[in-house]
């Protein structure tokens, strides 16, 4: 059963209850799902480019072939989320938990993963990590066992404040993110 199929582009859903909603190729270009709960909802091949999705809950949620560029995935909750084929470039996974996330094919170049959690994350010789910026040597090494496109290993937090400053983010954004970073100063 499909719910919409109609442009939200902006639409407020702060908070909103949408478990198990059908929002299948439905345009959520810059929408506001900050701490909604979308666990089980069907988000193929949906539009969310630009998409604020802080604090949601998407556990269990199919986002194959979504577009998820330039995402805010602050502090989500996507254990066992399928993400099959979806473009992530410029997304911003900090602090996201991805454990049992189902990646294969995903593209996550120039997206910046910090702290995540990432137990038992699928992935395959597709999912392209190239460019992105990853605090985690460990999650690099895991990820190196499945594909060749991946990012250089940054060792210390004075590497990542310039990774971050190259992408052009602001002084105060760059910081929150180098708060959470699991990485040494030097």
């Amino acid at each position: 059963m499909l719910i919409f199929q109609v442009s939200i582009s902006t639409w407020l859903t702060s908070g909103a209850d949408l478990h198990n909603a059908d929002l299948t190729k439905t345009n959520l270009t810059n929408v506001d799902f900050y701490d909604a709960d979308l666990h089980d909802a069907y988000l193929i091949d949906t539009n969310l480019q630009g998409a604020h999705l802080s604090g949601a809950y998407l556990s269990g949620a199919d986002l194959s072939g979504a577009n998820l560029r330039g995402a805010n995935l602050w502090i989500t909750k996507l254990p066992g989320v399928r993400l099959r084929d979806t473009n992530l470039i410029e997304a911003h996974l900090i602090g996201a938990n991805l454990s049992g996330a189902h990646l294969s094919g995903a593209n996550l170049r120039y997206a910046i993963i910090v702290s995540i959690q990432f137990y038992s994350v699928t992935l395959n010789e597709e999912t392209d990590f190239l460019e992105a910026i990853i605090d985690d040597s460990n999650f690099i090494d895991h990820i190196s066992k499945f594909t060749k496109k991946v990012p250089e290993k940054i060792n210390n937090k004075r590497k990542l404040r310039l990774k971050l400053e190259q992408r052009g983010l602001t002084e105060s954004y760059s910081e929150k993110i180098l708060k959470l970073s699991i990485l040494p100063e030097k």
